[in-house]
């Protein structure tokens, strides 16, 4: 598991923040922080106050390696940068391996749920991360306590598979 930080760059740090990295910690999650509200800033001394939050996040809340990324979504600014600093932390996480408890259970695929939401119109959607393996419509799946059946799979581009 990861976790998202996202710390508004006009607000600043609150109390909030150093509890929510405090619990990371204790949890032993990794994280990255996305510095949101980015083009509200003055833009003269932009570049300054973000890197001064960064510096502050570094400094008070005790972020070690934890990337910072300043993000705008309005303006779509340093949003593929959030997404590849996402990819390249989640990538580093080791998952546990599962033995087959006797033969009438095959693990196809092991994955991560990065996302998931419920469409009154659609049905269930979640978004995964495959690590090993292949999934394929008619599949079924299990997480956690849940289960379900594959319908369809659409990639990140929207195109179904």
């Amino acid at each position: 598991d990861m976790a998202i930080i996202v710390v508004s760059a006009v607000d600043g740090i609150c109390q909030q923040t150093g509890e929510c990295v405090g619990w990371l910690d204790d949890m032993g999650l990794k994280a990255v922080v996305a510095l949101t509200k980015t083009d509200l800033l003055p833009e003269k001394d932009r570049d300054k106050k973000i890197k001064n939050l960064i510096d502050e996040l570094y400094e008070f809340v005790s972020l070690d390696g934890v990337p910072v990324i300043p993000v705008s979504a309005p303006i779509k600014y340093g949003l593929d940068d959030l997404k590849n600093e996402i990819v390249k932390v989640f990538s580093r996480l080791e998952f546990p391996t599962y033995e087959k408890q006797n033969d009438s259970i095959k693990c196809y695929a092991k994955a991560s749920v990065l996302d998931f939401v419920r469409s009154p119109r659609k049905g269930s959607r979640i978004s995964l991360l495959v690590h090993d393996g292949k999934i394929e419509v008619g599949s079924y799946f299990v997480c956690g306590i849940a289960w379900g059946y594959i319908r369809s799979i659409i990639d990140e581009e929207g195109r179904e598979k």
